[in-house]
């Protein structure tokens, strides 16, 4: 007996199938692309200030990261005025790196659906009150609780950037200043974090 002939998928229709409006004709696929001289188009926008973007994400980088270390220089801090227990008063370390590991399971979905923009201000306003809201709590189930939820939010700032910068520079252009600032800061936040972590406690 011979073998079903395998099947063979229906071709795709593409642009000769769009409407004038822009929609799909008969279950056709549509591209969507930037213009050449689009100026909403972030390969487009002028060098200067696509640095001065990529600087800020790499600011942005560093802070998270920073905080994430200096909560270590507070820990005696905490076990006096919070509980006097040290593994305890260490989750609000564990527990914010564990928001780094939750976060981009929003983060990077988000970005791609909504903008990058949408992502960063969405996640970082968040991030800036639950830090305020560990600095004023009175126990340690809040605090720890905070600290959790700022590391999830934080953590947009490692999962978004990738994609910005492929956004808004070319392979070429990449390398000098997007990638080096991207690569950099969050390693410099966890060494810096304990130094002014320790002064300020």
């Amino acid at each position: 007996m011979a073998s079903p002939s395998p099947t063979i998928a229906p071709s795709v229709r593409y642009s000769s199938e769009i409407h004038k409006e822009g929609k799909v004709k008969e279950g056709g696929v549509v591209i969507v692309d930037w213009l050449p001289d689009d100026p909403d188009n972030p390969m487009n926008w002028k060098l200067s200030y696509r640095r001065s973007i990529s600087l800020m994400i790499g600011l942005s980088c560093f802070c998270v990261a920073f905080s994430s270390s200096c909560y270590a220089a507070a820990v005696p801090g905490v076990m006096r005025e919070l509980d006097p227990r040290l593994d305890v008063a260490l989750l609000g370390l564990s527990l914010f790196v564990l928001g780094f590991g939750l976060g981009p399971l929003v983060w990077g979905p988000l970005s791609e659906l909504y903008g990058r923009r949408f992502a960063f201000l969405v996640s970082f306003i968040p991030y800036t009150l639950f830090h305020l809201g560990a600095g004023l709590s009175q126990n340690i189930q809040t605090l720890l609780v905070m600290r959790l939820l700022g590391g999830c939010f934080g953590s947009s700032v490692f999962s978004v950037p990738g994609g910005s910068l492929a956004d808004m520079f070319t392979r070429e252009e990449r390398g000098p200043l997007a990638l080096v600032v991207l690569a950099v800061s969050p390693l410099l936040g966890p060494v810096c974090g304990p130094i002014v972590g320790v002064g300020v406690s």
